[in-house]
């Protein structure tokens, strides 16, 4: 039987405490070990509730999609190439299963539906109170890290 990711970074972590740091003779690199041999045990130690804690992220970025889908698609004033529940149906999709790595995928998608609904809630229209509001859950939702990902998106679409 294979391992489990927790069983792999304890072992990662093992070599690098017993093995790898002891070797170093530069204080620079053994400084560095060190780091990665924390950062090991801490994702070590919350692997546990990695998978359930991911699983409420995404419960909880679905749902204010569907809010920023249905305030866009009753503005009149928006109109865009595609209709607004088309431009946010795919980061809606629920996933295939409740895999770590499908949820990983579904995360990334409703980070890309994050991105979406930011420019089309950025886009000319009358300014609403309930834009910006959904504009600033999302930018908290996401940490502030969107405006990274959706640059990347731009230049994937030049």
């Amino acid at each position: 039987m294979r391992p489990s990711i927790k069983e792999v970074l304890a072992g990662m972590h093992y070599t690098m405490q017993q093995e790898v740091i002891p070797e170093l003779s530069s204080p620079t690199a053994a400084l560095q070990a060190r780091g990665v041999a924390r950062l090991l045990k801490y994702m070590m130690d919350g692997w546990d509730g990695f998978q359930p804690s991911l699983e409420e992220e995404n419960h909880r970025a679905r749902q204010l999609l569907k809010k920023v889908s249905i305030f866009l698609a009753k503005d009149p004033t928006r109109v865009g190439p595609e209709p607004v529940h088309e431009d946010l149906a795919a980061a809606l999709e629920y996933p295939r299963g409740r895999t770590l790595e499908s949820l990983n995928e579904e995360n990334l998608r409703l980070r890309a539906g994050f991105c979406r609904a930011l420019e089309l809630l950025r886009s000319p229209g009358p300014t609403h109170r309930k834009a910006e509001n959904l504009k600033k859950a999302i930018l908290r939702m996401a940490g502030g890290s969107v405006d990274g990902e959706m640059e990347a998106v731009r230049k994937k679409n030049e």
